[in-house]
């Protein structure tokens, strides 16, 4: 079997992200786990085999996505309602994209924001047309 220094994940699929790291550290696996900012296209949307999958009215779409995430987090960190903040993006989305969900969470454990939360973390996963697309953008608290 083979034993790695490292493995490297990508942040796109966070909750991944976490559940190997999670595994990894409940299992005492000396695998140091490396994670790695979602590579984008030119417009933004996530990399992802996915992509391939929308049709071309869908794809010129899908990086309506990730600028409503931006939009997001800039909100946020103007002051506004962090609830208010992440019904507006529902909102906004649902206008393109069947919502799965969006949420604004502890970055380090996905639960709710407290006051000693240091990472942000905006997450959704949405539809356009039969294509899945998820995507997050993290930052931390003093960004807030």
């Amino acid at each position: 079997i083979v034993k790695p220094d490292y493995a490297v994940f990508g942040e796109k699929d966070y909750q991944q992200l976490l559940i190997i790291k999670s595994l990894v550290e409940r299992q005492d696996i000396e695998t140091t786990i490396v994670s790695v900012p979602t590579a984008r296209e030119s417009d933004g949307l996530a990399t992802s085999t996915r992509n391939s999958y929308l049709r071309s009215e869908d794809r010129a779409k899908a990086p309506l996505f990730y600028q409503q995430l931006v939009d997001t987090k800039a909100a946020i960190q103007s002051g506004a309602n962090i609830s208010s903040a992440t019904e507006q993006a529902a909102d906004a989305l649902s206008a393109v994209f069947d919502v799965e969900y969006v949420e604004v969470l502890n970055a380090n454990n996905l639960t709710q924001i407290t006051t000693s939360s240091s990472e942000i973390i905006i997450i959704s996963a949405v539809r356009l047309g039969e294509t899945r697309l998820i995507d997050n953008i993290v930052f931390r608290r003093s960004d807030v």
